[in-house]
């Protein structure tokens, strides 16, 4: 084969240069305003580190991953990974990792998703030979990028020119394709041994083709249509399809002399691997003018990117998360990432659903998936680049303790597992019973690799053997002081069980896990039995208490069991669904039928055509113009289908509260005649409300084109009865050290602040009067804090005071902060991000107490639309505390309880102020004013009725 480079190119590549002047990065392209980052960092194996960046903007999540390689470890080496099984074959990424041995790896090139096999968009150079190229490459003007590593292993990326011919010594020729690239076959590909031995593979895609057989340049055979025939080991294969094969096949006679010219900008014998993708988004550490081929720029995506470090020594991959709880990027944003990392060079590679990273984390040969595919599962790609350490594995270097709980309660026993690994981090198996277990400042007793901790505290746990050591903290926390039992609520149908996963708390509010067989459990046996850690249903319908009790600590957890179905809809009315399929060849509709029906007199039929594609997904779907609201705490959905036996998959989409799609499953197999019930449960990770936008039959290997019919009726939601408990006893509290018994009157030397909820929307006279109570005992402490929306007069007010308002604002009083924020549209981000820069350095402050006031519970389910929001509050407020010993109190004004809660050394108070539920008022009950009491490095609170009952003896 006749390879030429760098001759007709010369005069393209001035002009080239010309066109991708870089221009400094813009300020479009920077990240919108970043209120909080968490970058974590772990070396997975010598020279390559995994980077995981969250960041909360004030748009929203953006998670983004990053595989930091250095190419200067000798043992280190890129290459393209792809399906071991049959070339061009999809795959998933971590399957692409596992198969080709690297470490590590990322998804690559773009491909056609309609075909299995299919063919990438781009180049392939592997262990220096080519392996895959395509056509008429930038030839005009320059789109599309590759990934090259020369021969010294310097990586760099370029635009290069492709372009191909195949001719006779007559000057016949057929157009190319490509070099082994799956296509229609309309231009001729050329087959090497680099991709098949044989054509079968390329036959089973298309039966039409003719091939010419090539070797030393000279034709040796030319086929049948359809005829199989082998790749010679020096030579190759053109394959045509039968329509532009006929008209010149007979012009090509066995024993011509043919050339295949493959003509490139880059000189590809110096080049040991290469992968095509798109755009060159980073060039020469700015942004460039003309990137080339970009995929929706301007839309926020999940994105694939590599990049190159200015020096050449570093080469990052890059997965940044989209479609889910991350934002994704624009390509602007995904340039700015880039750019604050150092990367100098780098390329867009192919995104959406197929961003997916995979590694081995330090220690383990087991491949991991790192991100958060978009689609809710990994799709199937034709390749990626890979990460690899071609090292054997070595001696025992380290060893890393993966204790079953880090903090426990006294006597529990705590599993330690334990992962060794070499001076490279690869794996090296080691027993349990080399292992010397030793302990510092904890005490106890080993049993095997199980630790029991007897004294409180926490301590190092070391594992030695010989002289390799590592090493692990523990906290025992003695005795626990409160119970929680997840579920806490146990909603189950006649004969169904859950799991029961029970968990202690100490003082602080930290959790540990608590062996369910430690505890007490009490439950009428009518309703069900606790076993083998799980509750099982009992064969009747009703309701009830679990109590679990440990020692004189009780939980108490309310039991229904019994289901609610309710109907959602019947196709009884107007049409509410229309048809749509994937991809587009899939033929079909969707009507209203009045001959087949299970209930009523009418349902909906589906008919659809899926095409002979083998490995191809091909959907028919049900759409709802109008998507289908479900009853709240919809547990399934389930409704009557009529199948044919098609063996499709049945399944479904829901939206939920948030916004997120949730793929659902009726069934695996339509593998029935006539009517069937069938069910489909409702993900647990699904916010409320939630609505059925569509159901829809798929097919992900269809060998034959077949028609099928479907009909559907009677669409209900399953939900168990609502749970009461009004009459549920209390379960035992955390008896918090803070909380104390104060008078009303502060005393010397001490500060008062007292603290009252919402008062606003008063339509009683009741409320006014309670109103002119708080006012009268608020004024007579040192501050006071009106928290939650409030009406009342400033002129009313006789003491200093803070009035919540919507609004940030900070006031140091004594040796106390008080931070005021808002949460009123759903969240701090949602509401005012600036909240987050202020609270981030008004955290540092000289003061031992903190106490922040709002409007919402950041601990109430659904306070904050957004829960990871939530989450990141508390773990500041954590940090804080942990770190720098603060006393922190949040204070909230939001429902109609007054609670407190402890969670990991922050108190958590939530207040009613003049809300109260239902028309029987407790006037001893229903209205508190939270008083904090403060005296130097001391601070206690009481939550104190506004009418305290009156004990007559």
């Amino acid at each position: 084969m006749k390879r030429r480079y760098n001759k007709i190119f010369y005069i393209c590549l001035i002009f080239c240069f010309v066109l991708t002047n870089v221009v400094p990065q813009v300020a479009e392209a920077a990240l919108s305003n970043v209120l909080h980052k968490q970058v974590d960092e772990q070396e997975i194996r010598k020279g390559v580190t995994y980077i995981k960046d969250r960041r909360l903007t004030e748009d929203g999540w953006l998670d983004t991953h990053i595989l930091k390689v250095d190419i200067t470890n000798p043992y280190i080496r890129l290459d393209v990974i792809e399906s071991r099984n049959e070339y061009n074959l999809k795959e998933t990424t971590t399957d692409l990792v596992k198969s080709n041995g690297a470490v590590a790896g990322i998804n690559g090139d773009f491909f056609d998703m309609s075909k299995n096999p299919t063919a990438s968009l781009g180049m392939v150079i592997r262990d220096g030979k080519l392996i895959s190229a395509s056509n008429y490459v930038n030839l005009k003007e320059n789109q599309w990028t590759t990934f090259f590593m020369d021969e010294g292993g310097m990586p760099f990326i370029d635009y290069c020119k492709v372009a191909m011919y195949f001719y006779n010594e007559d000057r016949v020729s057929f157009e190319i394709a490509g070099i082994n690239k799956v296509t229609t076959f309309k231009k001729g590909v050329y087959l090497d041994r680099n991709a098949y031995t044989t054509t079968a593979q390329v036959d089973k895609i298309n039966n039409t083709l003719y091939k010419i057989v090539v070797e030393n340049d000279v034709i040796t055979y030319i086929s049948q249509k359809g005829e199989t025939v082998e790749i010679p080991k020096d030579g190759y294969v053109i394959a045509i399809e039968e329509s532009v094969a006929v008209p010149k096949i007979n012009q090509f006679q066995i024993g011509q002399r043919v050339t295949f010219d493959l003509q490139t900008s880059i000189d590809l014998s110096k080049i040991k691997m290469a992968l095509g993708g798109a755009g060159k988004i980073v060039d020469k550490g700015s942004v460039p003018a003309n990137p080339g081929h970009l995929v929706s720029p301007n839309a926020r995506n999940p994105r694939t990117a590599l990049g190159i470090s200015k020096d050449g020594t570093t080469v990052y991959l890059i997965a940044v998360d989209g479609r889910n709880q991350s934002l994704g990027a624009t390509h602007g944003e995904m340039t700015s990432l880039l750019l604050g990392y150092g990367i100098y060079d780098a390329i867009h590679l192919d995104g959406g659903g197929s961003t997916t990273m995979a590694a081995k984390p330090a220690g383990k040969a087991e491949v991991t998936l790192l991100n958060k595919p978009s689609d809710g599962t990994q799709r199937k790609v034709v390749n990626g680049l890979g990460v690899f350490l071609d090292v054997p594995t070595g001696s025992l270097s380290g060893i890393r303790i993966v204790p079953k709980y880090t903090r426990v309660f006294k006597n529990t026993g705590v599993e330690m597992s334990v992962i060794g690994y070499d001076e490279n981090l690869n794996p090296v198996n080691i027993s349990i019973n080399e292992i010397k277990w030793s302990t510092e400042n904890i005490s106890g007793k080993w049993s095997g690799n199980v630790f029991y901790p007897e004294s409180v505290g926490t301590g190092i746990i070391t594992a030695q053997i010989g002289d390799v050591k590592g090493r692990t903290t523990l906290t025992c926390m003695g005795t626990p002081q409160e119970l929680k039992v997840t579920p806490e609520a146990i909603q189950l149908k006649p004969g169904e069980s859950v799991n029961l996963k029970v968990e202690g708390l100490d003082g602080e509010g930290y959790r540990a896990s608590i062996d369910w067989n430690k505890l007490t459990w009490k439950v009428d046996g009518v309703l069900g039995t606790v076993k083998d850690g799980k509750f099982i249903a009992g064969n009747s319908s009703g309701q009830g208490v679990l109590e679990g009790a440990l020692g004189e600590i009780k939980v108490y957890v309310p039991v229904v069991i019994g289901e609610q179905v309710t109907a959602v809809e019947s196709f009884e009315s107007q049409a509410n669904v229309e048809w749509t399929s994937y991809p587009s060849y899939v033929t079909g509709q969707v009507t209203i039928d009045s001959t087949v029906s299970y209930e009523g007199k009418k349902s909906v039929k589906m008919t659809y055509s899926f095409k002979a594609k083998p490995n191809e997904t091909q959907a028919a779907y049900l759409q709802f113009k109008k998507p289908l609201n479900l009853k709240a705490n919809s547990k399934a959905i389930g409704m009557w289908v009529y199948g044919d036996s098609s063996k499709d998959w049945l399944r479904g989409r829901i939206i939920d509260g948030n916004g997120s799609s949730h793929t659902i499953n009726f069934a695996s197999q339509i593998d029935w005649k006539g009517w069937k019930y069938v069910k489909a449960e409702i993900p647990k990770t699904a916010v409320s409300p939630i609505s059925l936008d569509r159901i829809y039959a798929v097919t992900l290997n269809n060998t034959a084109e077949r028609n099928n019919t479907l009909y559907i009726d009677h669409i209900s939601t399953i939900a168990s009865p609502e749970v009461n408990r009004n009459n549920l006893p209390s379960s035992t509290k955390i008896k918090d050290k803070y909380e104390k018994s104060l008078s009303k009157d502060s005393g010397q030397n001490t500060v008062d602040i007292t603290v009252f909820g919402t008062t606003s929307n008063k339509n009683t006279l009741l409320d006014e009067v309670v109103q002119r109570e708080v006012l009268a005992q608020m004024n007579n402490a040192s501050f006071s804090i009106y928290a939650g929306s409030t009406d009342i007069k400033v002129s009313d007010i006789k003491v200093p005071h803070m009035i919540w308002n919507s609004q940030y604002a900070v006031k140091d009083l004594n040796n106390t902060r008080i931070i005021q924020l808002s949460a009123s549209k759903g969240g701090i981000r949602a509401t005012n991000p600036e909240q987050w820069k202020y609270l981030q350095k008004d955290l540092q402050t000289e003061q031992p107490h903190i106490i922040i006031v709002m409007d919402k519970n950041p601990l109430s389910s659904g306070s904050f639309k957004d829960s990871m929001e939530a989450e990141l509050f508390h773990n500041v407020l954590k940090k804080v505390r942990e770190e720098q010993g603060k006393n922190i109190f949040v204070v909230s004004a939001e429902g109609y309880t007054t609670s407190v809660q402890v969670k990991e050394g922050v108190r958590y108070i939530n207040l009613n102020g003049l809300w109260y539920s239902g028309q029987d008022v407790n006037l001893y009950n229903d209205f508190s004013i939270l008083r904090f009491r403060i005296k130097d490095s001391e601070i206690y609170y009481d939550i104190q009725p506004v009418y305290p009952a009156v004990i007559v003896n």
